[in-house]
């Protein structure tokens, strides 16, 4: 869809694993799953900025209460 509208398209997972350094699940194994979220909720906010952007969530993305705010 992203590319028939012309704007940006971002897997968060993807881009967590490139500022990360790592696979989601390898973060869920060391430092674990509270450190995920943490990063996943920064990098949300991060990219939510940016305008004309589609962003793929994770499963568990929006059970997170810090970005209903």
């Amino acid at each position: 869809m992203a590319n028939t509208i012309g704007w940006d398209f971002y897997d968060l997972d993807h881009v967590i694993e490139i500022k990360a350094g790592k696979k989601v699940k390898d973060i869920f194994k060391d430092p674990g799953e509270a450190y995920f979220r943490k990063l996943e909720t920064e990098t949300l906010l991060e990219l939510s900025q940016r305008n004309d952007s589609i962003i793929a969530l994770g499963g568990g993305t929006i059970a997170g209460k810090q970005i209903w705010k």
